[in-house]
């Protein structure tokens, strides 16, 4: 039986991934701050801090997962939080993998603000672009590529990142557009609020579902 760890597993896209690689040859674990969401998982439920190197050595020690898929981070745009978050988190679970010696295959998800502001004649850009980030969010998320590629070429750490956007769901964060969006139309259904506000709408997006 395969060994899952999902990291960052109360967020908008983990509820996702767990529906879809639940079977009955895998043994999926959690790992989060806050709280299990569904009272089912808490035997199998972290609620711990994975930026803290003892933490995550401890768990992934404990759990010895075949897989990690690590969806955590945070986008506040302050320095310190989101390179806690995006970067050493990140690299706590190579460093836990390459003491405990063991071939964790490792997912991360990178961020399509890692290439910045793209010049319109450019599009549709492909994932080779130049990274060129325009905010701190940015930045740690290429940070964060960057030392996945080190370690998977100087450690042979078994990684791979996937820049997955744009996602939509009902439980997408509202500091995103469309959570945004999805929350000012509930509350202009509940008469909360007497009109709905978006900045440019000039953009195309594609989003998937």
């Amino acid at each position: 039986m395969k060994r899952v760890l999902i990291i960052g597993a109360s967020g908008f896209t983990s509820k996702y991934l767990y529906n879809f690689i639940n079977s009955p040859d895998k043994e999926i674990f959690f790992c989060d701050l806050v709280n299990a969401f569904d009272k089912k998982l808490l035997r199998r439920w972290y609620k711990t801090d994975f930026s803290d190197f003892k933490e995550a050595y401890r768990i992934i020690s404990e759990i010895n997962p075949d897989q990690i898929y690590n969806l955590a981070g945070s986008f506040s745009n302050d320095f310190e939080t989101d390179y806690r978050n995006n970067v050493l988190l990140t690299k706590n679970i190579f460093d836990s993998i390459l003491k405990l010696n063991i071939n964790t295959r490792v997912l991360i998800i990178g961020s399509a603000a890692e290439y910045g502001v793209i010049n319109i004649k450019d599009n549709p850009i492909k994932e080779d672009y130049k990274l060129n980030p325009a905010s701190i969010y940015g930045l740690t998320k290429v940070f964060q590529t960057n030392l996945m590629t080190y370690y998977f070429n100087s450690k042979k750490i078994n990684v791979v990142m996937v820049r997955t956007f744009n996602l939509i769901g009902k439980e997408i964060h509202k500091k995103l557009f469309i959570g945004s969006l999805f929350k000012q139309i509930s509350e202009y259904k509940e008469k909360k609020i007497n009109k709905i506000i978006v900045g440019n709408l000039d953009n195309k997006r594609d989003y998937i579902k």
